[in-house]
């Protein structure tokens, strides 16, 4: 191929200036008249483009590549790919500058090499072998005069209060006075009810009506009487007869409505008795007083008043392992030693032992009474107890 040939090749790879050669060859019909248009609009865009005058364009710090978007995203990756890399190289080349390290253990703490297995050999049964369970001795766990805490307690604690809307009239006793059993320690304002009971009372003494009835009584069956003999000497009509009769039944039955008016007022005067009776409140059991709640003038209604506790005998709780359920039964004897008096030891008797364990702290709780005549002992302490071989 000659170089006119290669340069023609050339051209038309790029494409325009062939086109070039090709129409200057071969001219087209209308290119001339283009041509002439082309001139002639020529004059005007150069005249316009005189008004404009040309804006230098800014040149860009950046690279071409790196001022589009796709330019800009390969140059993140690129950089996220070095911050990840470039650590990992530098402790590597660290690692092989220092050598291999080996850790080696004493030959004391090395673990015994694992012999090898014979598939020929007969396995071990040691480990198919179930051993027996271990009984539990109720008595290893707490020994009978080992001391367990436990916690005094009073025998009983009654609220002392109304049944009945009253003004609180007056109190008896004070915080820590002794009461014995059906001692008055409140009484409420009662004057209805105190009249009450004087007209009751007056009502079931009234002894007029009844005697009335009996006088009544007595002199109709008398004419009753007389009548009759008239009736059988045939001196007395049946009518009147008949009428003597009626009226002995009447004074009768007169007398019956006023025994039983009588007894009626009775249950009158029990019924007020027993309501000027809910006014006046007593102890319910012998102790002390531990709380007092109100004061007189209060107006009380249902609520509790005062507070009564049981000293004698004392109750005593304490929890005990299931372990050692079934060591321990009702009457057993053991011996008490409170806080205070320092050098007090007192024998105490199981009362009650709890027959449902606790599932959660696995014990049961046991309950002994502890005699305390002079009250020598207050209750709310704590103790140890230690059970009584017998």
């Amino acid at each position: 191929m000659s170089s006119l040939g290669r340069r023609h090749g050339t051209e038309g790879d790029i494409g325009l200036p062939s086109a070039r050669l090709k129409e200057e060859a071969h001219p087209h019909p209308g290119a001339s008249a283009g041509k002439s248009l082309r001139s002639q609009r020529q004059p005007v865009e150069e005249t316009a483009g005189s008004q404009h005058p040309e804006r230098t364009p800014v040149s860009s710090p950046l690279p071409s590549w790196l001022q589009s978007p796709r330019g800009l995203l390969a140059a993140g990756g690129l950089l996220l790919t070095l911050l990840v890399l470039v650590p990992e190289v530098i402790s590597t080349a660290r690692d092989a500058a220092a050598g291999p390290m080996k850790l080696e253990r004493p030959d004391a703490a090395r673990a015994p090499e694992a012999a090898p297995l014979d598939p020929l050999a007969e396995p071990d049964q040691d480990w198919l072998t179930e051993e027996a369970p271990v009984a539990l001795d109720p008595s290893s766990t707490v020994d009978a005069g080992e001391a367990l805490d436990c916690l005094v307690q009073p025998f009983k604690i009654v609220e002392v209060g109304s049944q009945v809307l009253g003004l609180i009239q007056t109190i008896h006793v004070e915080r820590g006075d002794p009461v014995t059993k059906g001692q008055v320690v409140v009484e409420l304002e009662s004057g209805v009810e105190s009249a009450a009971v004087q007209v009751a009372r007056m009502r079931a003494s009234l002894q007029g009506a009844v005697r009335a009835s009996e006088e009544s009584l007595a002199l109709s069956a008398s004419r009753r009487k007389r009548g009759k003999k008239l009736f059988d000497n045939e001196a007395l009509s049946v009518d009147t007869r008949e009428e003597l009769d009626t009226q002995a039944r009447i004074a009768e039955l007169e007398l019956l409505q006023a025994q039983e008016g009588k007894r009626l007022a009775s249950l009158e005067l029990r019924q007020a008795r027993a309501l000027l009776a809910r006014r006046t409140l007593r102890s319910p059991l012998t102790g002390v007083v531990t709380e007092r709640l109100m004061e007189a003038g209060e107006v009380v209604d249902e609520e509790t008043i005062l507070k009564v506790a049981s000293i004698d005998p004392l109750r005593v709780d304490v929890l005990l392992p299931a372990s050692r359920y079934g060591s321990v039964a009702k009457g057993m004897r053991a011996t008490i030693e409170p806080e205070y008096p320092a050098d007090a030891s007192v024998v105490a008797t199981v009362a009650v032992v709890d027959p449902v364990i606790d599932a959660a702290s696995g014990t049961f709780s046991v309950r002994l009474d502890l005699p305390n005549p002079e009250g020598r002992i207050p209750g709310g302490l704590h103790c140890t107890v230690k059970f009584l071989d017998e």
